[in-house]
């Protein structure tokens, strides 16, 4: 047993509620628990608590032993002063105190020991997830709830990298979205280089010369430190040459190239090649924010990218000074998608955030259920356990659980582990 599990017990009563007794005698009834606390402190704040024929209103500590209480040094630190209650598994004879001296209450928790057998057998599970054997046996309703707090909180996370850079950028929503643009092009293996190449080149700079795509792409491949070799090429050496003329104008400093990954890249992943799409992107449109997030629909955004084909050079090279058979470099269907989930969405969840606007927010999860499904091993391991995986509204939700829930084994801040702890289905 831990503190945990007897917290998650008295966060929703699953314990002996009518007979809560303080060890000296008095008659417990909880009003209301308390806010759970998971930062330093007491365990839940604001509780109310009738303690004999008394209310009581102060925060609630939790402990598996009463004398928890002073090994813990609780009785020596003032925030535990306005503990009203001090909740215990076992009573070891022991007595508290307040560091003003004043004795604290203190009751012992009964609760039927097959809830702890439950918790001790997901907490010891070695499965993929803790709840494997038992997560179909929830109820969809339970599931489908889950999905959508969970994708709130993932896309909370993303709101807040967004409102970083919003700081940063005295909320320059253009610059922001040029640099998540930049870092989602990175399709992962890539997202840092991006990212830093994004913060060394304003998107400023790239307005001033978007009508000439030779200039913007001599700034990207330029700034992304893959222009410093010798090679026997012509669009090489002209792209070198101009970026040697913007560099010395704009006193710019180039990225070091070996921090772009090439190896166990497909060629169509290559930076080379992402880089000479996001040319074709930028090159497009001045306003590429405010186009963006106002795109309606999932074809609206991908037509936009669609459309932005690589120059001539690149239809018929994956790298520099090395020719290879011509063919489009469209971004595919599943790099669209990629992007959708990663850049368009979030900005919208974050718009609606920062402005107050539900409408937002509520299309930015709508437009998810009209996306593909995630696909990757992680999915195909959820598929298997029966978890919805339709849209990438779910598939997403599912990634968060993985990662921030099941790899954490906090399988009592769950749903699903909850149900399977309590017993129900």
């Amino acid at each position: 047993m831990n503190e945990e599990f007897l917290q998650f017990l008295w966060k929703f009563q699953l314990f002996d509620v009518e007979n809560l007794y303080c060890t000296t005698g008095e008659k417990v009834v909880p009003l209301h628990v308390g806010s759970h606390n998971t930062a330093a402190g007491p365990d839940f704040f604001n509780a109310k608590i009738q303690i004999g024929e008394e209310v009581w209103a102060g925060n609630v500590e939790i402990h598996q032993r009463t004398s928890d209480w002073v090994r813990h040094n609780h009785h020596k630190n003032k925030a535990y002063d306005n503990v009203i209650l001090h909740v215990v598994a076992h009573d070891d004879d022991s007595t508290i105190h307040r560091t003003t001296g004043s004795l604290i209450k203190c009751a012992v928790m009964n609760f039927n020991s097959q809830l702890e057998e439950r918790y001790r057998e997901i907490q010891n599970s070695t499965g993929w997830v803790a709840c494997e054997p038992h997560i179909k046996k929830v109820d969809e309703f339970v599931v489908k709830q889950l999905m959508g707090r969970l994708l709130v909180e993932r896309l909370g996370k993303r709101v807040e990298a967004i409102q970083q850079e919003l700081i940063r950028t005295s909320k320059n929503w253009e610059e922001v979205f040029y640099i998540f643009l930049l870092r989602t092009f990175g399709f992962s293996i890539n997202a840092l280089p991006f990212e830093l190449l994004a913060k060394s080149l304003p998107y400023q700079l790239i307005l001033k010369h978007r009508n000439r795509r030779m200039a913007v792409e001599a700034l990207l491949f330029g700034q992304s430190g893959l222009l410093e070799k010798v090679v026997d090429d012509e669009y090489y050496r002209s792209l070198k040459a101009e970026y040697a003329f913007l560099r010395a104008k704009y006193k710019l400093k180039p990225l070091e190239g070996s921090l772009w990954k090439f190896l166990r890249t497909r060629p169509h992943n290559f930076p080379t090649i992402r880089i000479a799409q996001l040319a074709a992107v930028l090159c497009r449109e001045v306003n590429l924010f405010s186009m963006v997030i106002s795109c309606r629909n999932i074809q609206e955004f991908k037509r936009f990218f669609e459309d932005a084909e690589v120059s001539d050079y690149w239809i018929s090279h994956f790298a520099f000074g090395s020719p290879s058979k011509g063919r489009s470099k469209w971004l595919g269907d599943s790099a669209l998608n990629l992007l959708a989930i990663n850049l368009w969405i979030p900005f919208v969840f974050a718009y609606g955030h920062f402005n107050d606007s539900y409408s937002f927010k509520e299309r930015a999860l709508d437009l998810l259920e009209t996306i593909s499904p995630d696909d990757n091993s992680l999915i195909d391991k959820w598929r298997e356990l029966g978890m919805p995986t339709g849209s990438a509204f779910y598939t997403q939700a599912l990634l968060h659980l993985k990662s921030e829930y099941c790899d954490l084994k906090k399988c009592l801040h769950c749903s699903i582990g909850k149900k399977i702890v309590e017993g129900a289905s």
